[in-house]
């Protein structure tokens, strides 16, 4: 394994102790990602750093893990990273189409690490794929008031979306081109074959037209496993050469994705795919895009 200095752009810490993570907490429901008992333990910075043992971690970026306080999460996130050094920036949940969300991002924006917002918005009429309780969000004039708060408080927005959902996205980066726009999981397209992954792309190729865009490599054993590594190296490769080396990260989705494989495998396959990149490319995509795009 090759030795870089990387930063992981996506993963989840919780202490259930806490006791601010319901859906750890309750029995496990059927959801898209299948069975997932086995994450229904902490998993603190020590066990973050067991599971990277063979990386060479140097930062990373905590991204909101469902709770029932984001701003207990956040407190606490903040505290972690005073104690150990990690997690370096902070995206916390948030509704943008609440009536107090400037008051919410003031409170966040409190905390040092604070860098953006999280707020999932999957829709899907099965209710196994379905991760928005309200439809339309991206259309909804009190969410894009919130929306246009971003750029006020210098935070960036993690979308999280379906690839389907793009092209809505896409309309959003044009209206808000001084907002940074990081899109989660590679778009999360729920099937891989030929046809369905060539409207990925055109999905990806429309969003990346917009600048303020970026994209992470995470996520494609969630709605595939077990993972095709074939297909997925081609799907990494497709994303770097429709976003440009630029603005293309490194990102885990740990320990989420540990259901499915070990870090390291993850690595390796996005190590393997980026071979023929420069030095200096595969270096942006492994650290220097990350502390660009959340300033750390």
């Amino acid at each position: 394994m090759q030795k870089h200095d990387i930063i992981d752009c996506h993963h989840h810490l919780w202490d259930l102790k806490q006791d601010n993570h319901p859906w750890l907490l309750d029995k496990p429901k059927e959801i898209w990602i299948g069975d997932y008992s086995d994450l229904c333990v902490d998993f603190l910075v020590p066990d973050f750093k067991a599971a990277t043992a063979k990386t060479n971690i140097i930062k990373s970026v905590h991204i909101q893990a469902l709770t029932q306080d984001p701003l207990q999460e956040t407190a606490w996130l903040q505290q972690q990273s005073e104690q150990w050094g990690l997690p370096n920036a902070i995206v916390f949940y948030a509704d943008l189409s609440a009536s107090n969300i400037e008051n919410v991002i003031v409170q966040h924006k409190a905390y040092q690490n604070v860098r953006g917002i999280r707020q999932i918005i999957n829709e899907h009429p099965d209710p196994r794929f379905n991760m928005c309780p309200q439809a339309g969000l991206m259309q909804n004039e009190q969410w894009l008031k919130g929306f246009s708060l971003l750029e006020q408080y210098q935070l960036s927005f993690d979308l999280q979306c379906y690839d389907y959902q793009l092209p809505q996205a896409s309309l959003i980066a044009a209206q808000y081109p001084n907002t940074r726009i990081i899109l989660n999981h590679m778009g999360m397209p729920i099937k891989r074959d030929p046809e369905s992954l060539n409207h990925w792309r055109n999905y990806l190729t429309e969003f990346a037209s917009h600048n303020n865009t970026a994209i992470k490599l995470s996520g494609l054993a969630m709605l595939n496993h077990p993972m095709d590594r074939a297909i997925s190296q081609t799907m990494v490769q497709d994303a770097i050469s429709i976003f440009g080396w630029q603005r293309v990260v490194f990102a885990s989705n740990f320990p989420v994705d540990s259901l499915f494989h070990h870090y390291d495998d993850w690595f390796d396959l996005v190590l393997e795919a980026t071979a023929h990149l420069s030095d200096l490319e595969r270096q942006a995509i492994w650290q220097h895009n990350a502390e660009h795009l959340y300033r750390i």
